[in-house]
């Protein structure tokens, strides 16, 4: 028997907690696999995540002759994951993967343009990394919540009585 066939789990692990995460973000954002899987590809066109991938992330294991393996995204691959899934790299942090979360900060600064405020925010040495992740973080809930507003067709206006 070699060193893969001993590592064989005899029944399927459960899932570690950032799969779960990762699994009730998508169900939450209304997404198959196979389309998350596509966006996280289409973001990052050298990222090798396929529909089963995913899947297999999200279960936290795959079936193999003899057994079952666990697996466990990389830093990089959860990253993308959860910037498809809109998660926040607080919660992935929450989840136990500061390492994904780190990379996750990366991929939501690469996304702002040049010279935004928030790139100004992120590159300030005088900003404690606390404060700049609470200031990143209301930053991406305002554009989210703006987001939702312009596709449900909402403006900031209100209506008064009468």
């Amino acid at each position: 028997m070699d060193g893969k066939a001993r590592n064989l789990l005899t029944r399927k692990p459960a899932p570690p907690p950032e799969a779960s995460l990762i699994r009730i973000a998508r169900k939450a954002a209304g997404m198959q696999i196979a389309q998350a899987a596509a966006i996280a590809r289409g973001n990052a066109p050298s990222l090798r995540l396929s529909t089963v991938r995913w899947s297999q992330v999200e279960l936290g294991y795959e079936t193999k002759p003899g057994g079952f393996a666990a697996v466990v995204a990389s830093d990089l691959v959860l990253a993308h994951m959860a910037a498809v899934t809109g998660i926040t790299p607080e919660r992935l942090t929450a989840a136990g993967r500061e390492d994904a979360a780190e990379v996750l900060r990366e991929i939501l600064l690469q996304r702002q343009p040049p010279g935004s405020p928030l790139d100004r925010i992120a590159g300030d040495p005088d900003l404690s990394p606390d404060l700049k992740e609470a200031f990143l973080a209301l930053a991406r809930d305002m554009a989210r919540n703006q987001g939702e507003d312009s596709r449900e067709g909402n403006s900031n206006e209100t209506s008064g009585p009468g």
